[in-house]
């Protein structure tokens, strides 16, 4: 607030409170705004389709339902009119062979 930034806080936030304030910020971003988006949270790559997806907490590990695919964040953000936007994801990569599988570390050991 001392800077004049505007912040917007989501703390152990569902799926929909996420893509929510997405939404609600691409309505009200105009394009001499900027934008940050700092997610620190769990994360799960499909080494069958190489997407990624966040895991809010109401997510499921083994049941991707509530996952929420970086092609949606991508599509949300790209429809922004913000002048410059910045996504920080501090997210562990934990990868499946596919969605609903039990995930396994980078080594291959089952987490």
């Amino acid at each position: 607030k001392e800077y004049g930034f505007q912040v917007t806080v989501l703390t152990d936030a569902t799926r929909q409170q996420i893509m929510e304030a997405l939404y609600r910020m691409r309505a009200q971003l105009g394009e001499n705004d900027n934008l940050l988006v700092y997610y620190a949270g769990h994360g799960v790559r499909d080494d069958q389709t190489g997407r990624g997806y966040w895991l809010p907490v109401d997510a499921d590990p083994d049941l991707p339902t509530n996952w929420i695919p970086t092609t949606d964040l991508t599509d949300v953000i790209k429809a922004m009119r913000a002048r410059h936007i910045m996504v920080v994801a501090d997210s562990g990569a934990r990868t499946t062979s596919r969605p609903g599988s039990s995930a396994s570390s980078p080594s291959g050991r089952a987490r």
